[in-house]
């Protein structure tokens, strides 16, 4: 069997000899080298002809059913998109921009929320005037510190009097939660 950089991760032993040392600093420096120019980012949307309905006076979290993209769909660390969960899992410690969107219906009683959560706990968000002839539209974007396993999740919340839809406003697009490395924490 021919040596290959991934085959030289087994051979490694425990307390390495001096030829041994070489093979580690030429794996690291290559892996290193490989990852340099790779950017984590995931964007997850809902393109469901039935949008969500948000319940009067209670806080929500947004669903997502479909992976616009994902870099880390194909690693061996697992996706970065959960739609399962309606959640980003971060897989790479950093400072990542992270941005997320949608719409209530029209309706002009009370307020509209979006807020981003970091590990259910919000990092912010954007608040609107309920109003009609339109989709009350909102959005959020931040840069965050991040780590490895962090859950990114959105919540909303209006109190119009009733449930209330939140809004596909025709575009899929328009209903989202993304992320992108922006840059190492230190």
């Amino acid at each position: 069997m021919t040596d290959t950089l991934t085959s030289r991760l087994g051979l490694i032993k425990p307390t390495p000899g001096t030829s041994d040392q070489v093979d580690i600093a030429e794996l690291n420096s290559n892996a290193d080298f490989i990852d340099k120019n790779f950017i984590p980012s995931a964007k997850i949307i809902n393109t469901v002809a039935a949008p969500q309905t948000i319940p009067n006076n209670a806080a929500t979290q947004v669903l997502y059913n479909a992976t616009a993209f994902d870099s880390y769909a194909a690693r061996p660390e697992g996706a970065m998109a959960d739609t399962t969960n309606d959640q980003i899992v971060i897989r790479k410690d950093g400072i990542y921009i992270v941005i997320c969107g949608g719409n209530f219906a029209a309706n002009a009683v009370g307020v509209r929320r979006l807020d981003l959560l970091k590990n259910g706990v919000t990092q912010g968000g954007d608040t609107a005037l309920g109003f009609t002839g339109a989709a009350n539209g909102l959005s959020y974007s931040t840069p965050m510190d991040c780590v490895n396993g962090d859950l990114i999740t959105v919540k909303v919340f209006q109190n119009s009097g009733a449930g209330l839809v939140w809004d596909l406003n025709t575009f899929v697009e328009g209903n989202f939660l993304g992320v992108v490395w922006h840059g190492s924490r230190t």
